[in-house]
């Protein structure tokens, strides 16, 4: 009864159906060492390369919230949408960019790399932050600790993976990684 009501409210309106995965079931692509604990990830060594965690879901209409931590000078990201999921890049999904320090302001954290530069500053280094993605058709809408970053519309990508990066320089950590279809 409660999950045909679920069904019929949400069938009326926008609904997330959110999880939180367990992130050892998300596939590795990368030779560094991430620590996984249920919904919890984190890598403390220095990377040379970029390494992700990937879901084994695709998601079109997606919606997810991811708190991290992050040292000074790494380079990190939310990827939605990814087309190959053994090739994240940004030419295969929509790279959500966590780096305070890029050396271009376009693609600080909150962007989206190569195609919307943040339009609010928002400090992430050494604090626990929270980032909300919604990508609904076209829209893409980016929030940083509360604070909206982008709202986008592209239609390059219709559907993927999500993919968790832990690209180069020090430590990061993700947790409360939540993800569902809207």
């Amino acid at each position: 009864m409660i999950r045909t009501f679920l069904l019929l409210l949400c069938g009326a309106f926008a609904c997330a159906i959110a999880a939180e995965p367990d992130l050892s079931s998300w596939s590795r692509i990368g030779d560094a060492e991430i620590d996984i604990d249920g919904n919890n990830a984190s890598n403390s060594g220095p990377r040379e390369a970029s390494n992700y965690l990937v879901s084994p879901e695709t998601y079109g209409d997606v919606k997810l919230s991811v708190e991290f931590l992050i040292e000074a000078a790494t380079n990190s990201g939310i990827f939605i949408r990814c087309s190959d999921p053994a090739a994240i890049s940004p030419e295969t999904c929509y790279e959500i960019n966590i780096w305070d320090e890029h050396e271009n302001p376009d693609h600080r954290t909150g962007s989206i790399v190569r195609m919307a530069p943040p339009v609010a500053h928002v400090d992430t280094i050494g604090v626990w932050s929270t980032m909300e993605i919604e990508a609904v058709g076209d829209l893409i809408v980016v929030q940083v600790n509360g604070v909206e970053t982008v709202r986008f519309e592209n239609d390059q990508f219709a559907s993927g993976h999500v993919a968790l990066q832990f690209g180069a320089g020090g430590s990061l950590q993700f947790r409360n990684v939540t993800v569902g279809a809207l």
